[in-house]
C-alpha cells in the first residue's frame, strides 16, 4: 500500500533554502534537478518507507534516507509519510532535531 506523503512546515523552508543555495552556486536548471531527486525520494518512500536508517536516538520513531548531500528525516504511520526536515549531512541533526 502506497502512503501519503505529508512534507512539514519546516521541510519546505529547508527545500526552498537547498534550492536557493543550489541556484546561487551551480545555477537554476542544477537546483530544479537537486530538488526533483529529492521529491522522488519522497515517492520512494510512500512504497517502501522503511528504505531508511532507524534515528530514534534523538526523537521516537524517527528515520533518515540519504540523498546527494543531504539527510530527509521523517517519520512513518499507518497512513502517512511525515517529512519532518531535509538537512545538509554536515549539519548537526541530533542538535536540530531535538
Amino acid at each position: 500500500m502506497t502512503l501519503r506523503i505529508l512534507v512539514r512546515p519546516k521541510a519546505v523552508a529547508d527545500l526552498e533554502d537547498i534550492w536557493r543555495f543550489s541556484k546561487s552556486e551551480w545555477g537554476a536548471r542544477q537546483a530544479d534537478l537537486y530538488l526533483e531527486s529529492l521529491r522522488s525520494a519522497f515517492a520512494r518512500l510512500a512504497d517502501t518507507p522503511g528504505s531508511g536508517a532507524v534515528f530514534e536516538h534523538v526523537r521516537a520513531n524517527y528515520q533518515r534516507l540519504l540523498i546527494g548531500s543531504h539527510a530527509i528525516f521523517y517519520r512513518v504511520s499507518s497512513r502517512q509519510i511525515d517529512i519532518v526536515r531535509v538537512l545538509h549531512q554536515r549539519r548537526n541533526a541530533s542538535r536540530i532535531l531535538r
